[in-house]
């Protein structure tokens, strides 16, 4: 993952943001794990190897969705919201990601 983007979930703070989700948007504290913004936008996001406080690594890649800003998908369990930013769970490209790294 970027560096970038490593550096901003470490200055993440508790505040309500706003992002954007399947261009809908959303309020959800900041630092909030990608999964639970898009729950609360009303966007379902799979898990499966994400166990919360146990297991957040992001290795089965179940849950990736595409970021912008991002050249490539991003594990959503493992990444936190970020203030105005855009998340997309339903792409072409996200609907073929599971099969082509299961395969």
């Amino acid at each position: 993952m970027a560096r970038a983007l490593k550096t901003q979930m470490a200055q993440a703070t508790k505040k309500p943001i706003k992002l954007t989700v399947d261009n809908k948007q959303a309020t959800t504290p900041d630092g909030a794990t990608i999964p639970n913004a898009c729950k609360a936008a009303g966007a379902y996001v799979p898990t499966l190897c994400y166990l919360k406080d146990i297991n957040e690594i992001g290795t089965c890649h179940i849950c990736l969705v595409e970021m912008e800003g991002y050249n490539q998908l991003v594990a959503a369990c493992d990444n936190i919201t970020l203030r105005g930013m855009a998340v997309h769970t339903n792409t072409v490209v996200v609907q073929v990601a599971p099969a082509v790294h299961t395969a």
